[in-house]
């Protein structure tokens, strides 16, 4: 019976993820990234709730992306232009 040896293989995408987040290994590619993860996420119980089923988010702008994507027919019309641009606007800022 032969005994394989794991080997973990980087992509040239894990290779470019410099920041590392020491309390739980996950990885990013900008600091900044790595900043927000440790401010909003890691170790951190979600703090929004959907308001139409169980989903739970550390950041506030990944709620409005799942209520956008999953319930737009629950929403109203300006509720959704309200949450789509302020998606965008989130989006940029951090990008």
């Amino acid at each position: 019976m032969k005994i394989q040896e794991k080997h973990t293989i980087q992509t040239g995408w894990q290779l470019k993820q410099k920041f590392v987040c020491l309390t739980c290994g996950k990885r990013y590619r900008y600091d900044k990234g790595l900043s927000r993860h440790i401010r909003f996420e890691c170790g951190k119980d979600p703090q929004f709730k959907c308001t139409y089923c169980p989903y739970e988010a550390k950041r506030k702008e990944h709620l409005k992306t799942h209520i956008i994507n999953k319930h737009p027919g629950l929403i109203s019309q300006s509720e959704f232009f309200t949450l789509k641009s302020a998606s965008k606007v989130l989006k940029h800022l951090y990008h």
